[in-house]
């Protein structure tokens, strides 16, 4: 059994410029303020694309904050960016990462 995570192409109205593919799964993320502290999330991916990534997560995060998800037992992101939005949804948090803004270590 696989824990990469599922990804599919959108629905064709998809208005961004950047096509959208559905990703679900549950994956880890580092998270690293905009202060330098870091911690380890799960996080549930919604959508990827070149220039973003969408996730689900139980805890807000303030734009800024820098993340990098890794699908399970790899050592390299498969994504990172930073967060530009973060919405309440449900029981948790909607957030936008611009995978263009992502700090360079």
């Amino acid at each position: 059994m696989s824990h990469e995570p599922e990804i599919r192409e959108t629905l064709p109205f998809d208005r961004r410029r950047a096509r959208r593919r559905i990703a679900a799964g549950t994956v880890m993320a580092t998270i690293t303020t905009p202060g330098g502290e870091s911690t380890l999330a799960r996080v549930r991916l919604q959508d990827i694309s070149t220039t973003g990534v969408g996730l689900r997560i139980d805890t807000p995060l303030a734009n800024g904050t820098v993340v990098a998800v890794y699908s399970e037992g790899s050592r390299f992101p498969i994504a990172s960016g930073m967060v530009v939005r973060c919405l309440p949804m449900g029981n948790g948090y909607r957030v936008g990462l611009d995978r263009r803004l992502r700090e360079v270590a």
